[in-house]
């Protein structure tokens, strides 16, 4: 039942849904927490806030959903690319999150982001990783390098 309540709320309220999706993070049961997941993902640039929340003061399976949904949204794709550029925009928003990303364990969806690019963008991303956590930074330049 909540499964359904869940996506008719998310088609006719669209994005502005997302406060109570994010409330049921924590439900009992996992397909009602993977709809959520979903539903987020697809209004990924209005979750951000709650995603920062999520990542610094949530639990570990809400930590685990967000970076999820940062992986299937493509949004992790998309901040690593971003911040490899010198003149974006948001980056330091960007930065921000990735650094809140590397808090919550996301190096290996950060790894895979990282992939295509090379030299001196992959250093500046490793740079910022850094900062957060070195040995973190070390596993992915070791995931990087196979």
């Amino acid at each position: 039942m909540r499964l359904h309540a869940i996506r008719s709320l998310e088609k006719i309220s669209g994005a502005s849904c997302l406060n109570q999706v994010f409330n049921i993070f924590d439900d009992d049961n996992w397909t009602v927490r993977n709809e959520a997941k979903n539903i987020a993902a697809k209004h990924i640039r209005e979750s951000v806030p709650f995603i920062e929340n999520f990542l610094k003061h949530g639990t570990k399976s809400q930590k685990h959903l967000c970076l999820e949904m940062l992986d299937i949204s493509g949004e992790t794709q998309r901040i690593v690319h971003n911040l490899a550029k010198d003149s974006h925009p948001d980056k330091a928003q960007e930065k921000k999150l990735l650094q809140l990303m590397i808090r919550a364990d996301a190096y290996l969806g950060v790894a895979a982001a990282c992939r295509h690019l090379t030299g001196q963008d992959r250093s500046h991303i490793l740079d910022i990783i850094k900062t957060v956590d070195a040995g973190k930074a070390q596993k992915i330049e070791k995931i990087l390098k196979k």
